[in-house]
């Protein structure tokens, strides 16, 4: 179950093979009210008894996922915009967003922070961003420039942003950051390496 719902959250709802995306505008413990789905700025007409799929992603960046439930459509309903009221689901399901799969790995890795650099060991990878082990602290919501080597010999330099910090471990410190204005085909190099890795530590009893 997962009912970590708020105003102005972003949604996406499911009518046949159609999807539409949409914004929770009210929240009560029985319905939620979307704004109302539109196709080419016209209103979306949705029978109430429709049983439809409504889904959003989870807010933390670092651990990114899908959550989908079943709803069904109780009608239209008068707000400042037009709205849409669903049933507010008791069940939902998690799915993994494939960006965010997460595995451990070791290399090295250097830290550009304004003027400072910093060497550290990564902790684990994901098509999201890292974890890394830092000597010094770096300010969340810093951006900061990443340079490593992905395993085995590519050469990579992205732009990231501090998340948050971890409990230390000794005199490191594990420091969460995620990854921004990432080109997808860079991207596309992380997470291709994060399933051959996912693979590798299955086939060993690691994971």
């Amino acid at each position: 179950m997962q009912g970590n719902l708020s105003i102005g959250q972003l949604m996406a709802i499911q009518v046949d093979r159609k999807r539409y995306n949409t914004r929770i505008e009210g929240l009560t413990d029985e319905t939620i009210y979307l704004a109302a789905p539109t196709e080419r700025q016209l209103p979306v007409h949705i029978e109430p008894g429709t049983e439809v799929v409504i889904s959003y992603v989870s807010k933390d960046p670092m651990r990114g996922c899908r959550w989908t439930a079943k709803a069904q459509v109780r009608g239209a309903a008068r707000g400042r915009i037009p709205l849409l009221a669903v049933s507010r689901p008791d069940r939902w399901i998690r799915k993994q967003d494939r960006r965010f799969v997460r595995v451990p790995c070791t290399f090295e890795i250097r830290v550009v922070s304004g003027d400072v650099t910093y060497s550290g060991l990564t902790q684990d990878i994901s098509g999201g961003g890292m974890l890394i082990l830092l000597p010094a602290k770096v300010k969340p919501g810093s951006t900061v420039v990443l340079q490593f080597t992905l395993p085995p010999d590519e050469p990579m330099e992205l732009a990231a942003q501090v998340v948050r910090h971890l409990p230390e471990q000794g005199k490191m410190i594990p420091t969460a950051v995620k990854f921004v204005d990432l080109d997808e085909r860079e991207r596309d190099r992380i997470i291709k390496f994060v399933f051959a890795r996912q693979r590798s530590l299955r086939r060993k009893g690691l994971l």
